[in-house]
C-alpha cells in the first residue's frame, strides 16, 4: 500500500494485533493494519500575481515530505511587494505525486498626482488611483502631462528631481507633484557610461 507500512493483522479494522502464537480453530477474517509513513513526498508550487493583469506567474517549487493522508501544507514565504492569498487544500497522497499551488497577490497602494497653483502655494489633487506594486502608472501620469503641458512633475513638493517618464508603482504609496514651469519646451535627456 503506497505511503503506508504494514504493522500487523487484526480481527477487526484498526483493532489490536492477533498474537502470532494464537491457535486457529475456525475460519477467520483478518484485517491488515497499516501505519502512515511520515516521509511521503509532495511539492508546493508558488505563484506571484502579475502587475498588469489578474493572472499569475510561476516563481518556484519547494519539495517537501509529510505524513500520508494528512494536510499538504505550504511553507510561508516572503516576497517583496506580495502577500499570501490562498493555497489549495489537499492531503498528501501515498504515491508521492501531490501538488499544492500557493498564490501570492501584489500589495496595493495609493498613487496620487497633485499640482501646485501657478502663483500660490496651494496644491490640488489631479487624480488618485489604487495600483498594485510594480504596476505602471503611465495611464494616470501621461493623462496629467497631457492636461497640464506647462508643468513638470517632481518626486516631492520641493525637490528639483523630476520624472522623465511614468514611474512603476513602488512597494509603498506614491505621490507625484506637479509644479508650473511656464514652458512647453521639449528637450532630450542623454545618458553616457563612464569607463
Amino acid at each position: 500500500r503506497a505511503g503506508y507500512d504494514f504493522k500487523y493483522w487484526s480481527l477487526t479494522e484498526g483493532g489490536p494485533a492477533v498474537p502470532s502464537n494464537d491457535p486457529v480453530t475456525e475460519d477467520l477474517t483478518l484485517h491488515a493494519v497499516w501505519q502512515a509513513r511520515t516521509d511521503t513526498s509532495y511539492k508546493v508550487v508558488y505563484w506571484l500575481e502579475n502587475a498588469e493583469d489578474n493572472g499569475y506567474t510561476f516563481e518556484e517549487i519547494v519539495y517537501k515530505i509529510g505524513t500520508t493522508d494528512n494536510p499538504a501544507t505550504p511553507d510561508p514565504k516572503t516576497y517583496t511587494g506580495f502577500h499570501f492569498y490562498e493555497a489549495e487544500n489537499k492531503t498528501i497522497s501515498g504515491n508521492g505525486d501531490t501538488v499544492v499551488n500557493a498564490y501570492y497577490k501584489r500589495n496595493v497602494y495609493t498613487f496620487k498626482i497633485e499640482r501646485k497653483h501657478e502663483k500660490f502655494y496651494t496644491w490640488y489633487d489631479v487624480s488618485t488611483t489604487q495600483l498594485k506594486y510594480g504596476q505602471s502608472t503611465a495611464t494616470q501620469y501621461n493623462a496629467a502631462v497631457a492636461t497640464y503641458p506647462n508643468y513638470s512633475w517632481y518626486v516631492s513638493r520641493t525637490s528639483n528631481t523630476a520624472y522623465s517618464e511614468a514611474p512603476a508603482m513602488p512597494n509603498a504609496n506614491l505621490t507625484v507633484h506637479g509644479r508650473y514651469s511656464g514652458s512647453t519646451y521639449q528637450y532630450t535627456i542623454g545618458y553616457y557610461e563612464l569607463g
